[in-house]
């Protein structure tokens, strides 16, 4: 699919791959160039406890904070969601995901192609695109079993991961065993929160609205969160709790679209059984009604097996 051009035609943007310690970088530098923005970095929030006019944050073995109104984006585990939500429970998918990165100057084709690759199979999956200006290769493979861990940055077991791929064709897993340091995180569901925020506190990306990986969302839609956020603000400077609720009015029906299709496409892409080959995907155009298909072309590309089939078309709907 040449996302380039139809990218910057419909967004007015390019499509762009890149790490996320590179965007986590490029947000700080721009904040620290704000003389409204006061950074603590370190700051272990431990509970929340609002007040009649401040709402008060306290910190983990040092000073807290206090302030007008509170946004909570403090993540998957958010200690902010307690309180706005308190009945919220995680639950464990079953599916595990690790990440790891490569010097691009050493990988063959396709590997070494500027594209992102998707491959797909029984109860796994495998990503990968360019990053560092076409100096590395972030790999995302994702397996479904093994051992529940809470956290996001754990580190990972070559040999466990490489278990989920032992009859994948061995492109696929001659790029996963030139990886030397994994790093794992276990993936959670949360079903959609009857409400994103109480008052002066509100909830943003991920402690709002976790997603599956399977549609790589999650920080495009926390990024989304912050401007619409910024704009219901800058309408009601003061009145945070009513900036706040128009913010989940205009925000809640495209997250909690995303969330559930994301838990879809896990289905999809872990498929089981004859169909469960591993695969590649290519898109459709653009329909009338604004709707695209993502076909399936299946490549049974298992040890000692070969040809291709056509799987069923996915309808998603645009943004």
């Amino acid at each position: 699919m040449p996302l380039k051009p139809q990218a910057e035609t419909r967004y007015g943007a390019p499509y762009i791959s890149l790490h996320r310690a590179d965007l986590h970088a490029g947000l700080l530098s721009v904040a620290k160039t704000l003389q409204a923005v006061e950074l603590r970095p370190g700051f272990d929030l431990a509970q929340i406890e609002p007040g009649e006019k401040t709402i008060a944050a306290r910190r983990i073995g040092g000073p807290g904070a206090e302030g007008s109104a509170l946004i909570g984006a403090d993540g998957l585990w958010s200690v902010v969601r307690k309180t706005v939500a308190p009945g919220a429970t995680l639950s464990f998918s079953g599916a595990t995901a690790y990440r790891g990165m490569l010097p691009m100057g050493d990988l063959p084709s396709p590997f070494a192609d500027p594209v992102v690759g998707l491959w797909l199979g029984p109860k796994a999956h495998l990503v990968h695109y360019p990053v560092r200006g076409g100096e590395a290769l972030n790999i995302v493979a994702v397996t479904e079993g093994g051992q529940e861990v809470q956290g996001w940055n754990q580190s990972g077991d070559a040999a466990s991961l490489l278990s989920g791929f032992t009859r994948w064709c061995k492109e696929s897993k001659s790029l996963l065993e030139r990886v030397q340091a994994w790093r794992r995180w276990s993936l959670y569901r949360l079903p959609p929160l009857p409400y994103w925020s109480g008052g002066a506190i509100t909830l943003l990306g991920d402690a709002a609205h976790p997603v599956l990986p399977f549609l790589a969302q999650g920080a495009g839609l926390a990024i989304e969160d912050a401007v619409t956020l910024a704009e219901t603000l800058a309408a009601e400077p003061n009145e945070p709790a009513a900036a706040f609720h128009r913010y989940e009015v205009l925000r809640r029906p495209r997250a909690t679209r995303l969330q559930q299709q994301s838990k879809r496409f896990g289905w999809l892409y872990h498929l089981r059984g004859p169909r469960g080959s591993p695969a590649t995907s290519r898109f459709t155009p653009q329909r009338r009604d604004g709707t695209r298909e993502i076909r399936l072309a299946l490549r049974r590309n298992l040890a000692g097996s070969g040809g291709n089939a056509v799987f069923r078309a996915a309808r998603i709907l645009s943004p």
